[in-house]
Parts: C-alpha cells; structure tokens; sequence
C-alpha cells in the first residue's frame, strides 16, 4: 500500500507530461499549417496592394509601375525582410508617389484644348462634390463621362451621397472664411467662459451642414441667403434661442427670423468671427459683408489708428465707430463698410442675439451709400437678397468656377461666370449650376502647357 501510494504521483506526472507533448505537437502543426496559409497569402497581398495603388493613383496602372510596386517588394525581401516590412515599405512608395500627393494630368499635345482622359475627368468631379477620390461606381463608369447622360447620372447621384460634405466644407465653409473657426476664432475665452468647446464645435459645424442641406436637397442657390431656415441640433439652438429642437441630430428648422437666423447672414461662426477679441465689430463684419457682394476695398491707410477694443465709458460700439469715421482719410471706406456692419450690431460677439433689454433704439439702423435704409438683420437679408441678390450671386459664380477648376478665373471663362449667375438670379438649383460647370470646356478639357492665360478679377 506504500509503494503504491507513492507511485500515483509519479503516474500522474507521467500523464500530464504525455498530454503536454501531444498539446505541443498540436501547435507544431497548427504553427506549420498558419505559416503556409500565410505564405500561400502573400500573392493575394501583392494582387490587393496593387488595387489600392490603381485606387490611389486613381487611374490603371501602366504595366511597369505594378513591375515597379512588385519590384520594390522583391528587393527588400531578398535583402532579407519579412513580408509585413516589406508590404509595408511598398505601400509607404504608393502613398509618397506624386500620383497620389498631386492631381496631376497629361497636358494636351497640341495648340487647342484637349478632353481630359475618364479617370481625370472622374478625379476632377469626385474632388469637386466630394473633395476625395472616385469611387469603385465612379471608377467604372469613367471611360463613358463624357457623355452628358453618364456624367448627370454620376453628378446626381453623387449630389444625395453624405460625402458631399466635403464640397460643403472644401468651398462652402472656405468661401464664408470660416473653414478653420475651431482654431482661429478670436474668441478671449477669460471674457466668455461660455463659449465651450461644444459651442465653438457647432457654431463651426452649421454652416457646412447648412451647405450639405442645399445640396443634398438640391435646393434653389438662392436659399444661401434668402433662406427662412437654419440647420441645427440642440446644442445650437439653445444657443440660438430657437424652442422645439431635440436631439443631438441636425435637421432644418424652418421660420427663425425673430431669432436672428436664417441663410449665411446668420451663422454664428461668422458674426463670431467677425468681431474683436472682448466685442463686436462692425467694421470687421461690414466688410465681410461687402466682399460677399464682390466689392475690392483698398488697403488700410498707414498710421491709421485702430478702434480701441474696449469702448471708453459711457460709448457704445456704434459711437465709437462713427467717430472713427469722421477721420478724412478712413471715410471712403468706412461709409461702404458701415452700415452693414452696424445692421449687425443685434448680435453679441458670440454671434448671439442680444436680449431686447440690451439694444439700444437705432443701434441696429442704418442707411447704405446708396440710399437704402436697412433696419436689422432681416433688413439687411432682404436687401442682400433683393437689390444686391446679383452681386453676390455674381461673386458666388466666380468662386465656384475657380473652386471646380482648381485655378483662378480668367478672362475666357467670363462666359460661364456670367451663364452661372444668370441661372442662380433665376431661380436655379443647385444640380443646374453644377451640371452646367461639369459640361463646361473649361472643365472637360485640357490647355496646351504652353498657353498663357489672362486672369480676370
């Protein structure tokens, strides 16, 4: 009984020892098994990096540059690297390679304007919609652009994708000068400690909401100003004063004139922005308004005294204003500038509507160089819309072709500046304005190299 009791130790070290042998031979195996699947693997790699490159290239690959790609890869695995370095170091070649850094295009061969090729025309419509590379859809449909009915096909599809809000914020958010809003605000923070990161993030997150709306929508190019409407969630409109939005989604609320809002005039981001530091502006916001109308103001005289940024006792903005403007050499300007900007004297510099208690009778009035009286926001919307609509929409079209032409505006595309206003001034959507952009010479085609051409302001 005592050799036997000692022996059940040992038989069970035993056992346990047999099974722990079996255990590792079944990882042998597996080991063995997994590297082969993952060796048998690697072509799969190499076929699927050379997709990727082809999707980042944007176009097919020439049959020596997937020699180069593969070759690259081989080199290094001969200098003794792993596959995973060295798929990795072939990917990084892919990712440094001007095709896909820079949108470049083949210059057309002779003396006149050439067709672009299907994969350039596709790159130029997804980075105008889309400001990113085609899609797979996109991408096999590309040879057929050309062809009126293909390209609105693609455009109108493209239009009710959630991608375009790259076009909302690339162009819509750049145009209004508030695409960079969370990093350069001007806010002085030890003045308005309620204006939170949250806050900042939706006041700059409206107006490329506000954008994706009309284009998702495809509503009338017009609405960019004359709208009745803001694009909001909760946070923003309890900012804004606006009741019965809940919900941390955004959707458009329609009638928010007695609240200050309504089309670009009203985006906090804006009258945030155009303010000072510790106040408002309405210098700052006048002249906004007036290069959204297509005006050039001069440089800013030397040795012009800027407005102090906190009022003397005793003055509102708008006095200190105008007595800055009584200066001989600061009229010209200021008499442009002005009276917009006093229109907008109703907001706070957080771009809030100031309670009524706090608006002094006549703060928010004023009369435009041209004679018009404008009282208020809703005022000043009316005669944007109204008497100055052209201007602006005028303005809108030549930033629009520059922005769809990825160059500046020249004298020969004067015509389709002039064809794209008339149909934003008659009511025209925003798939009109597009399409007519998209089957324009200017962007199905291609200049010389060696042409030289006229800019036009």
């Amino acid at each position: 009984g005592l050799v036997q009791y000692y022996r059940k130790p040992n038989d069970g070290a035993r056992i346990m020892f047999f099974y722990i042998q079996l255990f590792e031979e079944q990882i042998k195996r597996e080991e063995k098994a997994f590297l082969a699947t993952q060796v048998a693997a690697e072509p799969g790699h190499l076929e699927t990096l050379l997709a990727f490159a082809a999707r980042a290239w944007r176009r097919p690959l020439a049959a020596d540059e997937r020699e180069a790609i593969l070759t690259s890869y081989r080199v290094d695995r001969a200098e003794g690297a792993k596959h995973d370095p060295a798929f990795r170091a072939a990917m990084a070649r892919v990712l440094s390679s001007p095709w896909f850094l820079y949108r470049a295009e083949q210059p057309a061969p002779g003396p006149h304007w050439q067709p672009v090729s299907g994969d350039e025309l596709a790159t130029r419509l997804s980075f105008l919609l889309w400001d990113s590379i085609p899609d797979d859809q996109l991408r096999a449909k590309a040879a057929r652009l050309h062809e009126p009915a293909v390209m609105e096909e693609q455009l109108r599809r493209m239009l009710t994708d959630v991608r375009v809000q790259g076009m909302a914020a690339e162009f819509g958010a750049r145009w209004l000068g508030v695409r960079d809003f969370v990093t350069n605000h001007g806010r002085n923070l030890k003045h308005f400690p309620e204006f939170t990161p949250a806050v900042r993030d939706a006041l700059a997150e409206e107006p490329v909401r506000f954008f994706a709306d009309l284009l998702v929508n495809d509503r009338p190019v017009c609405d960019l100003i004359a709208a009745d409407a803001v694009v909001a969630n909760d946070l923003l409109a309890e900012y804004y004063g606006i009741p019965g939005v809940t919900g941390p989604q955004w959707r458009r609320v329609e009638k928010v004139s007695a609240y200050g809002r309504g089309g670009l005039l009203g985006f906090g981001a804006v009258l945030a922005k155009q303010s000072a530091s510790s106040r408002t502006s309405p210098v700052k916001r006048g002249a906004w308004v007036v290069q959204l109308v297509g005006e050039r103001l001069p440089k800013v005289p030397p040795g012009t005294p800027p407005l102090p940024e906190t009022p003397p006792d005793g003055l509102s903005v708008r006095e200190i204003t105008e007595r800055h403007r009584q200066d001989a050499a600061c009229a010209g300007c200021h008499v442009r500038i002005d009276p917009y900007g006093m229109t907008l004297e109703q907001f706070d510099a957080l771009g809030r509507l100031r309670p009524a208690k706090d608006q002094k009778p006549g703060d928010a009035r004023a009369t435009t160089r041209d004679g018009v009286e404008i009282d208020g926001f809703v005022g000043l919307r009316d005669y944007i819309a109204g008497p100055r609509r052209k201007d602006l929409l005028r303005e809108l079209a030549h930033k629009l072709t520059g922005y769809a032409l990825g160059r500046a505006v020249q004298l020969s595309d004067r015509k389709l500046v002039n064809e794209l206003t008339k149909t934003m001034v008659d009511g025209g959507l925003w798939s009109d304005v597009l399409l007519m952009i998209v089957r324009s010479e200017q962007f199905r085609c291609i200049r010389p190299a060696s042409t030289a051409a006229a800019t036009f302001p």
